[in-house]
């Protein structure tokens, strides 16, 4: 039985942005022990600044993002190298009473990889989602949300080895051929239909733009619409095109108008 190719349902530009989180996790995984406090605390500088995960008015008020943001990857950071500088607000305050950075410097770790043990087995970092890709990245980097990799594992495997002494690989893949009929909603997209022939989705590029324009179809015309993922749902993309799986875009069509108001012909662009 062939293996299906789950690549054939990702979009050229979905498929370029996980190359890039897996390239970054990649690069992480040779880093020293310098290099890797560093880029953890880029990750987490990241999602503090981008507004999403306010730091809590009280103790009582932690949550997981807040303890591994605030408190234990600054910490962790420190047991990678312990001549970093950092931010005030990854200090505790004095009314917070146990401070993880005491028993760093003191060369005491265990307190700070049992704590980070303890949340990395929570997904973490959802309210990035909301943030820019640059948000998205440095929280999938720091703790994948679907469990394909985490530098917080890697960097407390390199603190005590034998923790988390697993490793992420790069895949070995043969280029992906073929052609995709893609809905974009904004900035995500979605793989309507997958091709090794252009011909076979040309009818169906022609058929969907139809639909969203809201002209009538013949009864096959309609029956065509059964191949698209989204199918029975409404049609509302904000633009339809038919690429090559490595991005070459031969057909497109954007709509001019909010995706859920009734639209006209006049209102796409070809």
């Amino acid at each position: 039985m062939d293996m299906v190719d789950f690549r054939k349902m990702l979009s050229p530009r979905t498929r370029r942005e996980n190359k890039a989180r897996l390239d970054r996790i990649l690069a992480f995984q040779e880093m020293n022990r310098s290099e890797m406090a560093v880029e953890l605390l880029s990750a987490s500088r990241t999602l503090i600044e981008s507004g999403l995960f306010p730091l809590p008015g009280s103790v009582s008020d932690f949550g997981n993002d807040d303890w591994a943001l605030y408190r234990c990857i600054p910490a962790m950071a420190l047991c990678l190298d312990p001549d970093l500088e950092l931010h005030a607000y990854e200090v505790a305050r004095p009314a917070e009473g146990w401070d993880p950075l005491v028993r760093v410097k003191s060369g005491d770790h265990d307190e700070i990889l049992r704590s980070l043990e303890l949340i990395v087995c929570h997904r973490l970092f959802s309210n990035a989602q909301a943030g820019s890709e640059e948000v998205n990245m440095a929280a999938d980097f720091l703790h994948h949300q679907r469990g394909r990799w985490s530098a917080m594992e890697i960097a407390m495997d390199t603190v005590s080895p034998g923790m988390f002494p697993g490793r992420t690989r790069a895949a070995m893949e043969a280029p992906l051929g073929g052609y995709q009929l893609i809905a974009s909603h904004g900035d995500h997209d979605r793989v309507e239909r997958y091709s090794e022939s252009k011909e076979d989705l040309d009818e169906l590029f022609r058929v969907t733009v139809a639909k969203r324009q809201g002209e009538d179809l013949s009864e096959d015309e309609e029956q065509a619409l059964r191949k698209l993922r989204s199918w029975p749902e409404r049609l509302d993309f904000d633009a339809l095109s038919l690429q090559t799986c490595e991005g070459e875009i031969f057909d497109e069509v954007h709509v001019m108008t909010s995706p859920r108001s009734q639209v006209t012909p006049d209102e796409f662009e070809f």
